[in-house]
């Protein structure tokens, strides 16, 4: 896989920026409805379903460059799930924070499934807890519809190239 990975450019992170705009489009949407019309199992619902959307169209794009990367789907859909309810929690401090949250705990479960096949997978963590903190936030402002895409777009074009970035480095499988 080493060979593959090294061929890693520009036309996965194109991929991985449509695939995580869609999954972040479509799991927000999804998500948002079952959210609020799921009063108190409300949060685990809507992040079940936007961490298997995200995880689902991500991984069509990650699973040729590492091995066990149907993982990545769990591992989103349960990150995605706590980050909804600890970033629900968090959202009283303000929206940066209830995002950070947000992006913390699925780059934490993501990283699950790169850390022992990705050098430098920590650096995923950081990256997706920032990048989910500063674009989330223009999401919730329905009204500006091309700015909400902007930053989705943004999400996938930040982290993609942190992904590139890791799947160019030497694996760590043997």
């Amino acid at each position: 896989m080493n060979a593959e990975r090294a061929q890693v450019g520009w036309r996965f992170w194109l991929g991985w920026v449509l695939a995580s705009t869609v999954g972040v489009v479509v799991g927000l949407t999804v998500g948002t409805f079952v959210q609020d019309s799921a009063v108190t199992w409300g949060n685990v619902l809507g992040g079940a379903v936007i961490g298997a959307s995200i995880g689902t169209a991500q991984w069509l794009v990650l699973r040729r460059q590492i091995s066990r990367s149907g993982w990545w789907v769990l591992a989103s859909t349960v990150g995605a799930i706590v980050g909804n309810v600890m970033g629900g929690v968090a959202f009283g401090a303000g929206a940066i924070g209830g995002w950070a949250v947000f992006g913390g705990s699925i780059g934490t479960a993501q990283w699950l499934v790169l850390r022992r096949q990705v050098s430098r997978s920590g650096c995923w963590v950081l990256a997706s807890t920032v990048t989910v903190a500063v674009v989330g936030v223009p999401t919730y402002a329905p009204a500006l519809v091309w700015a909400s895409l902007i930053a989705l777009a943004g999400y996938g074009a930040i982290t993609g190239g942190v992904l590139v970035w890791l799947l160019r480095q030497p694996s760590r499988e043997a």
